[in-house]
């Protein structure tokens, strides 16, 4: 699996979203890159591709104990963040966990996934200005263009995320999850909160006014976890 490297300090594994790329959120990396070393694998450069929650936990495992990556915090981003949430029951866990609008049960199934995908990708076109239009074309490119190249993966994994459930997974690693009031996937208003139980030390912080897609507020987040990180 390919991989970026960036910065010095503890490592921290910063695990993208579904279909995306480390590079969906550059500034971020970078200025996380100031006080870590950051390491960011592409799930989109396996072969074959990772189908299931499962096989992204297990590839993240494998690459973790290849290149000898211990003692070491994670970041995830949506399903990224769920893949960050799986390590806590491995072997080799990470120090403290961090999760930006991460994978979480909610209860809209399948169909319900794919119509708020719809919705996400739709809501890429609003508000485009002249310094966001770059990037917001480049996260559509993105999404679909690895999406298209592996489609039969592509289907088992929404489909495998549509009936995700936290039942044998218990968390005990301080972690900070990110939630926005509008996103499209994992709001207060339809994720599962009883499984804010499977938590041992959780801090729950809630933006208001943004989308999944969490460019616009990267400099807010970026402040929050640098603080966990620091303090926990």
């Amino acid at each position: 699996m390919d991989y970026y490297k960036q910065g010095c300090g503890k490592p921290l594994l910063y695990l993208h979203g579904f279909n995306m790329h480390p590079k969906t959120h550059p500034l971020y990396l970078k200025w996380m890159a100031e006080d870590n070393e950051v390491i960011s694998p592409i799930f989109t450069s396996s072969k074959p591709r990772p189908r299931t929650i499962d096989d992204y936990i297990n590839e993240t495992y494998q690459f973790l104990n290849f290149h000898g990556i211990n003692e070491y915090n994670v970041s995830g981003y949506s399903l990224g963040g769920g893949v960050g949430l799986g390590l806590s029951n491995k072997n080799n866990q990470p120090d403290k966990i961090i999760g930006i609008s991460p994978l979480l049960p909610t209860h809209y199934g399948f169909t319900g996934y794919l119509k708020r995908g719809m919705i996400c990708l739709f809501n890429q076109f609003k508000d485009i200005d002249r310094e966001n239009y770059c990037r917001k074309l480049r996260f559509v490119k993105t999404f679909a263009s690895n999406t298209l190249s592996a489609p039969y993966s592509s289907y088992r994994t929404i489909k495998d995320i549509s009936k995700y459930d936290m039942k044998d997974l218990y968390i005990t690693q301080p972690t900070q999850i990110i939630l926005f009031s509008d996103d499209e996937f994992f709001n207060l208003d339809d994720i599962k909160q009883s499984n804010f139980n499977n938590f041992l030390n959780l801090d729950v912080c809630y933006i208001k006014h943004m989308t999944h897609d969490w460019d616009d507020a990267v400099y807010d987040i970026m402040k929050k976890n640098k603080r966990f990180l620091e303090n926990g």
